[in-house]
């Protein structure tokens, strides 16, 4: 199916090296993207980068055609990775205080991310080329894992990308915010948006 759509003529599938530069790579989407949204979204694609001027074809994928493509993707992950340790991991529903402290954090008055993304209706100021993705969208479609590891290191995953690298140092975190405490503040901020996610909007 990767083969007979053409995928390779956007995307850089493992190592296959075509692919348009600023579309995202789908090696490693297994360990990024929530499964049920992969599924949702090979049926009706929505834009996620407000920037890309290439957009997802809808395939018209039969429910079998989609189910294959979906596990496909779920089967490339990033064998590099070390698991994550079991206290930065989420079990369960995202904790209401942390979520709390995670939108604080999200604020104009802190990390300012809505400066860059879009969150549900509401819009950044500045051209649409220079907007980041929706922070409730990424509630819903990536994994909280991913998250966590994303705030850890953007660079990491996306080098170049224009994601601030707020927890660079031990003290880096708002010292006024869970105590200062980096790890915790990352976990804060997955928990607001793994929130945002399930209840498809609130207030940045």
């Amino acid at each position: 199916l990767v083969r007979d759509l053409g995928c390779a003529g956007c995307h850089r599938i493992a190592s296959v090296t075509q692919g348009a530069a600023e579309v995202p790579k789908l090696q490693g989407v297994g360990d990024k993207l929530r499964p049920d949204w992969v599924a949702g979204y090979l049926r009706t694609p929505i834009p996620v980068r407000p920037w890309l001027r290439s957009r997802m074809p809808a395939f018209q994928l039969s429910e079998s055609e989609g189910q294959v493509l979906a596990e496909y993707l779920q089967s490339l992950r990033d064998h590099r990775l070390l698991p994550l340790p079991k206290r930065l991991m989420l079990s369960g529903n995202p904790s209401p205080v942390l979520a709390e402290a995670g939108r604080r954090l999200a604020s104009l008055d802190y990390l300012a991310c809505v400066s860059c993304h879009v969150t549900g209706g509401q819009t950044p100021e500045g051209p649409r080329e220079g907007w980041a993705p929706d922070l409730v969208l990424a509630g819903r479609r990536l994994q909280p894992d991913w998250i966590v590891r994303w705030l850890q290191d953007p660079q990491r995953f996306q080098p170049g990308t224009r994601m601030p690298s707020f927890f660079t140092e031990d003290r880096s975190g708002p010292e006024d915010i869970l105590g200062g405490n980096e790890e915790e503040q990352i976990l804060a901020l997955r928990d607001y948006l793994v929130s945002l996610g399930m209840t498809g909007g609130g207030q940045p």
